[in-house]
């Protein structure tokens, strides 16, 4: 004879909306669950399964909202299993409160000041030509690639560590810009030097960025003018022409540097071995690895 499990517990059965599976009435809340992907978490006993599923609907009893319709756990009642005998429940001395930074709503691009959307737009227009500042060697273009959580374009984001120009949520004292195009090997002095003087052209001639970048940005399409230099031969070239650099930095300076960036990359091309095929060359292991 076939035994109704809700029944036999002592629960009410309700239909679901979207699965077919019941919910329990009791329950304050209820999820449908449609399940994507079982994972067997080993043979042994007591092994058990880690099942992921996509929630469909929510159903939660309004009598256990607090009085700005947020969940209090205190009214759930909520017991929880430990292992072999033991178990939890929620009770008041159970509970602590640790309190977030930002408790606002999160912060999209229309709620960005005026002349922090300039500073964005001053960094995508202006960093391409000022690459050797932050990447100067041959080998930080090897890190400037997809799968080293490291930028590949000029994108930004709110709190997007996959983008350049990562907008980083707070109060008036903490809410900032972080730079993510530069490595290790940058010297810092000459990266600040960049990001800020990129951003102040973006104030003083009113650049408004792209659109914010949500998810990826390693697999977006951008322009040329968006992309990461290919190489330090690239990015010196760049430097070199920059009627920015020369503006900001002076024609000494802008010479010099650029002059020296691409003596590095032609001892590279150089004397790298033709038949190398390490992603990271002889030369570079020789070159770099007292010195970064």
């Amino acid at each position: 004879e076939k035994t109704n499990e809700f029944e036999k517990a002592g629960f009410t059965e309700i239909k679901s909306d979207l699965i077919r599976p019941s919910r329990i009435k009791e329950s304050p809340i209820n999820f449908e669950c449609k399940v994507n992907k079982v994972i067997h978490l080993g043979e042994e006993g007591g092994a058990g399964s880690l099942v992921l599923c996509e929630v469909l609907k929510m159903h939660i009893d309004e009598t256990v909202l607090d009085d700005n319709n947020v969940i209090d756990p205190l009214k759930l009642n909520i017991v929880s299993r430990l292992g072999a005998n033991w178990y939890g429940r929620t009770t008041k001395d159970s509970l602590y409160e640790i309190a977030k930074p930002i408790s606002r709503i999160g912060m999209g691009i229309d709620n960005l000041p005026e002349e922090m959307l300039f500073f964005i737009g001053g960094l995508q227009k202006y960093m391409r030509e000022f690459s050797v500042m932050y990447a100067p060697t041959v080998n930080s273009y090897s890190r400037l690639c997809p799968g080293a959580w490291a930028p590949i374009n000029m994108t930004w984001g709110v709190e997007n560590r996959t983008t350049a120009f990562r907008v980083i949520k707070g109060g008036a004292s903490s809410q900032r810009i972080e730079n993510r195009l530069g490595g290790a090997d940058a010297n810092p002095y000459l990266a600040l030097s960049a990001t800020l003087g990129a951003g102040l052209l973006g104030i003083e001639e009113k650049i408004l960025p792209t659109e914010s970048t949500v998810g990826g940005a390693y697999n977006i399409s951008v322009p040329r003018e968006h992309q990461v230099p290919r190489n330090l031969g690239e990015a010196s070239d760049l430097f070199y022409k920059s009627k920015a650099a020369r503006k900001l930095y002076g024609e000494l300076f802008v010479d010099h540097f650029s002059d020296t960036r691409n003596w590095e990359y032609s001892q590279y091309k150089r004397q790298r071995q033709l038949l190398e095929t390490d992603k990271i060359s002889t030369w570079e292991l020789s070159r770099y690895f007292e010195i970064i």
